[in-house]
This record gives C-alpha cells, sequence and structure tokens, in this order.
C-alpha cells in the first residue's frame, strides 16, 4: 500500500490529439484531488504549453529512442527519484520501453500503470514486447473490448487488467445556453430538425458519407438539416473537407448542409442539434459519444470499434453498419419519426455517464487501484 502522493505522467509524444488531451487532463484532476501531479514532456511540445496553461508542474524529458535507449532511461530514473515519485502512468505505448527499461536495472520498485487509449491491431506475443509488457503494474483498458484484445494479443497477466473507463468533465461539457441560444450563435434555424456531425475533417471520419446520405434524407424530411463542425488537421492540408464541402454544394445542398469551424465549447454545439451522428470507421473510445450522451443528445453511430459498448449495443443508441447508406437513411428518418423513443434512451444515456464515465469515477478507481500496489 502506497502513501506516496508523488505521480508521475510520461509522455513523449510531439502532438495534440485525443490521448494527449487526456494525458493533461488527468494529471489536472488528480492535481485537484491533492496528488502532487508531474507532468514529464518534451520542452516546447503542445503537451508541454498546455500543461502550463494549466499550472502543471512539469519536468522537461529528451525524445527517447524506441528501444534500449540506456541513456534516457537512467536519466529519468534518477530524475524521478529526485521528484519522490512512486507511481507514473504511460499512455504513448512509445514510453513503454523506457519505463521497463528503468525497472529492470535503476528503478525498480516504481509502480508503471499503462493506460491503454489505441487498439492493439497485430499479436504482440513475441519475447521483446512480453518482457517489456511484463515490468507493467497494471494495465488500464477503457473498454472490456480493448482489455479483451490485450489477453487475445499478448502474453500480459489478465489478473493485472483493470476495465476504468477514460472520464469527462461534466461541467465542461456542459453549457447554459437552451437552444435558441445555442442556434443564435451558430446561425441556425430555429424551427428545423438538426443532425450534427463533431470531430475534425477525414477519410477516416466519413462526414462525406453522411452528407450523400443526407440527400437522401432531406428528401423525406424537408425539416431536417445538417450541421457539420470541425477543421482540417493542422499541417495535413484540407482536400478532404474541400471534398465534403464540394459535395454538399454539388448535391444542391447549400442551404441545407452547415459547415462550421471547430469550437472549444462543445456544448453550444450539443445543445443546437437534435440527433448526433459518429459516422467514423471505426472509433476506439468515442469520447466525443459520451460527451453527447452526457448532454441528452439522442445518439445514431457505426457499430464498430468501442461504440456499440458505449452504447450497450443500441439500449442507449442506435447503431448502423458503416457504408450501409440505406440502413443509415432509414434509421435517422424513423428515430425522427419517434421523438418519444429517442428522448427516453437519450435519458438512460444520461444516467450511464453520470454512473461511470465521469472523471471522478476514473480518478477514484485509478486511487484505489495506487492503493493497492
Amino acid at each position: 500500500m502506497t502513501q506516496n502522493r508523488n505521480i508521475g505522467f510520461i509522455c513523449s509524444s510531439t502532438s495534440y490529439g485525443g490521448l494527449e488531451i487526456n494525458v493533461v487532463r488527468l494529471a489536472g484532476w488528480m492535481r485537484d484531488r491533492g496528488w502532487n501531479s508531474i507532468l514529464y514532456c518534451l520542452d516546447g511540445s503542445p503537451m508541454a504549453l498546455r500543461g502550463q496553461e494549466n499550472d502543471l508542474n512539469i519536468v522537461f524529458i529528451k525524445k527517447n529512442w524506441k528501444y534500449f535507449d540506456l541513456t534516457g532511461a537512467s536519466w529519468l530514473s534518477n530524475q524521478l527519484i529526485a521528484d519522490n515519485v512512486s507511481t507514473i502512468i504511460v499512455s504513448d505505448k512509445r514510453d513503454i520501453s523506457m519505463i521497463s527499461l528503468m525497472k529492470m536495472f535503476w528503478f525498480k520498485d516504481l509502480n508503471m500503470i499503462y493506460q491503454q487509449q489505441m487498439q492493439i491491431g497485430v499479436n504482440k506475443k513475441d519475447f521483446m514486447h512480453t518482457l517489456t509488457y511484463s515490468k507493467i503494474d497494471a494495465w488500464l483498458s477503457p473498454l472490456k473490448w480493448l482489455a479483451d484484445q490485450v489477453v487475445e494479443r499478448t502474453r500480459f497477466d489478465k489478473e493485472k487488467i483493470h476495465v476504468i473507463p477514460l472520464g469527462l468533465e461534466l461541467k465542461k461539457v456542459r453549457t447554459d445556453h437552451s437552444k435558441e441560444m445555442a442556434r443564435n450563435e451558430l446561425n441556425l434555424n430555429q424551427n428545423s430538425l438538426i443532425l450534427g456531425v463533431l470531430g475534425r475533417f477525414g477519410p477516416g471520419k466519413r462526414q462525406d458519407f453522411v452528407v450523400g446520405a443526407f440527400a437522401e434524407i432531406a428528401k423525406a424530411n424537408t425539416k431536417i438539416e445538417l450541421l457539420i463542425v470541425g477543421e482540417s488537421t493542422k499541417n495535413e492540408g484540407s482536400e478532404y473537407e474541400d471534398y465534403v464541402k464540394k459535395l454538399a454544394n454539388d448535391l444542391n445542398l447549400v442551404e441545407k448542409v452547415h459547415f462550421r469551424p471547430f469550437m472549444d465549447e462543445v456544448g453550444v454545439f450539443f445543445r443546437a442539434i437534435d440527433l448526433f451522428v459518429l459516422p467514423s470507421e471505426g472509433e476506439t473510445y468515442g469520447m466525443v459519444t459520451l460527451e453527447a450522451m452526457a448532454m441528452g443528445i439522442p445518439v445514431i453511430a457505426t457499430n464498430t470499434g468501442g461504440t456499440p459498448e458505449i452504447l450497450k449495443n443500441g439500449e442507449l443508441g442506435t447503431l448502423f453498419s458503416p457504408e450501409d447508406e440505406p440502413e443509415f437513411v432509414n434509421k435517422v428518418i424513423q428515430l425522427f419519426d419517434d421523438p418519444d423513443n429517442m428522448k427516453e434512451r437519450a435519458g438512460r444515456a444520461i444516467r450511464e455517464v453520470e454512473n461511470k464515465y465521469t472523471h471522478d469515477c476514473e480518478c477514484e478507481q485509478i486511487e484505489a487501484l495506487i492503493e493497492t500496489l
């Protein structure tokens, strides 16, 4: 049982997407619960900048080699000992090797927790992965289907796998805006039924699928409009975003399909819409789905990745097969034709989020786990 309240969070990534956002959030939440959170990241990285904005304690590290970075492992081991850190949470799989080296040679008593945020695409039962993973004291999977992947595709001790969902800070998602206020802010028709898509533009996110299908939806119900909020990934070009917008124009949908840039206050987006769509080819863990559920917005999503588990196989939302446009069109029309059913399932979804997916739930489970290490 540990009494040490110093906890480290390491991530050598130079990106700032969902994984990195979750690391910074968790470090801040644990600090707010009385822990001395220390973020170990690269100087000048987006994570470092966001961590500084959140007044986190930050220690700068060097970019480590993927394997056998003995120099980096030795330096970091000395730093963690100096910082009196006895538990470190790793989220980027590229950092596991270095922490494992530390535990092998310099800091054997360090507790390493790996917080999985990505799928395991291929088998990792070889000697090197098995040795590296053996130094992990606890493996956190946010969903059961991801935990099952760990069992199926690695030799990691299943007794050390714990299903702990990534949490939402509900007050940051929810908004005091009324639907009227939100639609005024986004310049949307007050009397329309609005289908909403939120997220960065990319082929895997399938905004083009929704626009193409919406052409048929609009024919069946002229009151329905489509709101797409998001931007292209920085420094990766806007070809796909331009293609989606051109598609809407070519289908004569410019008055029915509304594009808006990314917004920090996503609650305004959710308050403005009537039905949220997640058309992605596969979301490992759809945080945006949980945000919609927390706001009481009905969800229709592809039955891939972690989404079926989050929606309890259709109990809390509607699932459709990827690329099946007729199925998607028919289900959207049916949902708008039965608003009472949508509302009832959305109410159950709110309770699910509040009972299972809040940031307090995540932190409490991690704290309880640390006490057992």
